[in-house]
């Protein structure tokens, strides 16, 4: 039979103390080996025993336990801290678990939390559930399904979360933007709201968490969107995993219409999570040579990743009668036709930021912001407001010079077909062979509408 583990209790008072032994005496796998009250005493004590539990109290001053805790964590790592209060808020909890507590139990003692609490420290691999698990909705049968879109650019400078600001503000659901972008997190900027929490705190507590805790994670900007900001240091998302994103996203669509990813401009671990979590990947690109030649290799790797060609919708964003690319060139380099068009705004898209604004929350509807709609539309999902179509069909007449539709065969091999008639587009050199998956057979196998 395997030995009782130790465990160090704090009490302020004799009743505490009491009440404590008498839920702890119920589980066989612990063993209470000293009830203290002072802080200082239990340090040393559990610097001395090396317990593999410590039950400590929260009071009406909770940063001196705080203190307690981030000491036993250096002093003693290998010991499972647990704080207890009367007071559940999701914040206090949240604060608690930031500053190094494994658990939070809530007074009076629960018999069944103590379990649950117990199991989780003791017996990891027994209760190892996902987010979507603990929130009581398996994530293989979900009750509700929601649609999750990436808004991605491989290029930095492309407005993508501009684009994904807008877009969860225009969607007419209920509906979560989650901020993946570590580099160049802006949403509090163009939002105009601050964070207390970020997903890092979600992904971290993804076994305890629950519709109150989750509430308290979420910055609300109205009665359709919530927020799940970045982490304020890119660093604290080094201890998140590719599964553990994958297990949070499946979870939030559970629990939204829309789930709405700006991602990272990389293919690191986490972007390939999120992508693969998606249902569709809006691929943002600017009417430039650079910005061309990054989305082809954007595609090129989603053909290796096995992405259906329907997943991927093109915008082209700042577009503008003076770019020297073709818009019928660039849909024949890519092998797609784009979704939808956004023009180049300078002025109106300032105003926005100093404004902390997104364009389609203001109160009358500007042109760029009906470009917006107009690509909400062109997605097939629901938008708020009304639809005008007559900047959008300006826009394709000074865009589109060649009128015809775009051909539905294959185009010409992106290889040896050029741009514009002075500035041939070269050969995209093929991103770095994927783990996943089998190299491309030889340079004709690059990304086509065909093989697409």
């Amino acid at each position: 039979m395997t030995q009782p583990r130790s465990i160090i209790l704090q009490a302020h008072d004799q009743a505490t103390a009491t009440h404590l032994c008498r839920a702890l005496e119920t589980d066989a796998r612990v063993r209470v080996t000293a009830v203290m009250r002072e802080p200082q005493q239990i340090a040393e004590e559990v610097a001395r025993q090396r317990p593999a539990l410590v039950l400590l109290m929260l009071g009406a001053q909770p940063e001196h336990t705080w203190a307690l805790c981030r000491h036993l964590q250096q002093v003693a790592p290998e010991t499972a801290v647990i704080c207890a209060s009367q007071n559940a808020s999701p914040d206090l909890i949240l604060d608690t678990l930031r500053n190094g507590a494994r658990e939070f139990l809530r007074l009076p003692v629960r018999p069944e939390e103590l379990r649950t609490v117990l199991d989780r420290i003791l017996d990891p691999p027994a209760t190892n559930q996902s987010l979507g698990q603990s929130l009581g909705q398996p994530l293989a049968a979900p009750s509700r399904n929601g649609r999750v879109v990436a808004v991605f650019s491989p290029r930095g400078g492309c407005g993508t979360s501009f684009i994904a600001s807008n877009l969860a503000v225009g969607l007419n659901a209920q509906t979560v933007l989650l901020d993946l972008n570590l580099q160049a997190s802006s949403h509090d900027l163009l939002f105009g709201l601050k964070s207390r929490f970020s997903w890092v705190d979600l992904v971290e507590n993804r076994a305890r968490v629950d519709d109150q805790m989750l509430a308290s994670l979420l910055v609300n900007y109205n009665e359709r969107l919530s927020l799940l900001a970045a982490p304020a240091q890119a660093e604290d998302a080094e201890v998140v995993t590719a599964d553990q994103m994958r297990q949070a996203i499946a979870a939030l669509r559970t629990r939204f219409a829309f789930v709405v990813l700006d991602v990272m401009h990389s293919f690191d671990a986490l972007t390939l999570a999120a992508l693969d979590e998606a249902d569709d990947i809006l691929l943002v690109l600017g009417p430039d040579i650079v910005a061309v030649r990054a989305a082809q290799r954007a595609l090129t790797l989603f053909q290796r990743l096995g992405y259906p060609r329907e997943k991927i919708k093109l915008l082209l964003n700042r577009a503008n009668q003076h770019s020297e690319l073709d818009l019928r060139e660039i849909e024949r380099a890519l092998g797609l036709p784009m979704t939808s068009l956004i023009s180049d705004d300078y002025r109106t898209v300032v105003a926005s930021l100093n404004l902390g604004q997104p364009l389609l929350a203001a109160p009358q509807v500007t042109p760029l912001g009906a470009e917006l709609q107009q690509l909400i539309a062109a997605c097939g999902w629901p938008f708020v407001g009304q639809l005008n179509q007559s900047k959008r069909g300006l826009l394709d007449v000074i865009l589109r010079r060649n009128t015809a539709p775009v051909a539905t065969e294959a185009p010409p091999p992106p290889t040896t077909r050029p741009l514009n008639a002075t500035k041939p587009l070269v050969a995209p050199t093929p991103p770095p062979e994927h783990p996943r998956t089998a190299p491309l057979r030889n340079e004709q196998d690059e990304y086509t509408a065909k093989t697409f």
